[in-house]
Order: structure tokens, then sequence, then C-alpha cells
């Protein structure tokens, strides 16, 4: 059975302003490899929600999940609501453990269930180290890319064969950014999936 990392709940939702209800999709799980969800939690827009009835739009603070699909294990994070008591922590975390089950029964995990919790602000503070490096990673392969369509005529494999320090050159872009994410305590998917990148580009230079 497939798992979806990114799964949403609909609720209804009181409206602060003209106080009547309206229903909404809210997140409750959401998966870092995932950029269009990853680009939503970075601006704060995650839970940017519009009442149907007078028009206010505001930013909700609900608790969810965060999936992290790292190399050595897959993990999810609990994000509180900004202002959720402890018991509301606490009754939060239990409904949304649900939704690890239902992976672990999906991927046929065994074992207990593990909850890591983080805050908001330092849930943002790694977007921030997560986002930075994926523009410097993009930049860099902009380069490489322009230089590439400019000088390959119909071969790139032949020209990359020739020409194997413009991967060297996209490798070392990669190295720094990892070692300046890492530096900064982040070991997120992206960080991890730089790493693949960075080896399928030296497992290239050598064919």
């Amino acid at each position: 059975m497939a798992y979806e990392h990114n799964q949403t709940e609909q609720r209804v939702l009181r409206c602060p302003k003209c106080q009547k209800d309206f229903e909404a999709k809210v997140w409750v799980v959401v998966d870092l490899d995932t950029p269009q969800v990853m680009d939503l939690l970075y601006r704060g827009e995650l839970h940017s929600l519009t009442c149907p009835a007078c028009g206010d739009k505001r930013s909700w603070s609900f608790s969810f999940l965060v999936f992290m699909p790292l190399p050595e294990e897959e993990k999810f994070w609990f994000v509180p609501a900004a202002l959720a008591t402890t018991d509301q922590k606490a009754a939060d975390m239990q409904h949304l453990t649900q939704y690890v089950e239902q992976f672990h029964r999906a991927t046929g995990r065994e074992g207990p269930i593990v909850l890591h919790v983080t805050t908001p602000a330092q849930l943002h503070k790694n977007l921030e180290i997560a986002m930075d490096a994926r523009e410097n990673v993009r930049d860099s392969f902009a380069g490489v890319q322009e230089t590439l369509n400019t000088v390959i005529q119909g071969d790139p494999n032949g020209y990359l064969k020739q020409h194997p320090e413009l991967l060297d050159q996209a490798a070392k872009a990669l190295d720094q950014t990892i070692a300046e994410a890492e530096a900064e305590g982040d070991r997120s998917e992206t960080i991890q999936a730089f790493k693949r990148m960075r080896d399928i580009l030296r497992n290239h230079q050598g064919k």
C-alpha cells in the first residue's frame, strides 16, 4: 500500500473577525522532500486561510508533523501550534500519531513509534539554512548549464568526457554548500539530496 507523506484534514474553523464557521483544509503531515510544501513553510503560508464569509485572511497555527526521509531512517518531527498549552500539545501529538502508524503499516516497519519534537522557531531556522543552500546549488548549476549550452553541440556526453572539470566544479560547489549547512547543524533531506547529487557527479567523472 502506498503512503502519501503529505496529508491534510478537513476541519471546521471559526473566523476570529466575523465569528462564522467555515471548512478548511489543514496540513497535518508535510514532506520536506516536496519543494512546494517547503516553500509554503518557509514563507509562513502553510496555513494561510481566508474566511469565505468576510474575506478575512490570516495565518493560522496548527500542530503538524514534518516527515524527513533521511538516508539512515525516516523521521517524523512534531511541530506544536505556537500557542498550544501542554495539554493541547499532548492531545495533538496523540492525534497525529495515527499518521505515523499508517506509515509503519504501509512500509512494514516494526518497533515503537518515535516522534521527535521541535519548535516552529527552530523549524524555520532549519528551513532558512536549507533554502539558502538550495539557492546556492541552483546558482552553481545554472552557471554550469550555461557553459554547457554554449559549447556543447549535439554530444553532451562526449564533451563532458573531454572536460571533466565541469563536473568537478559542480561537485565542489555542492561540497561547499553541504559543509556550510552542516556547520549550522542542518541534517535535512535537502542536504542528503545534495550529497547524492555530488556523488552522482563524481561517479560520472570516471566514466
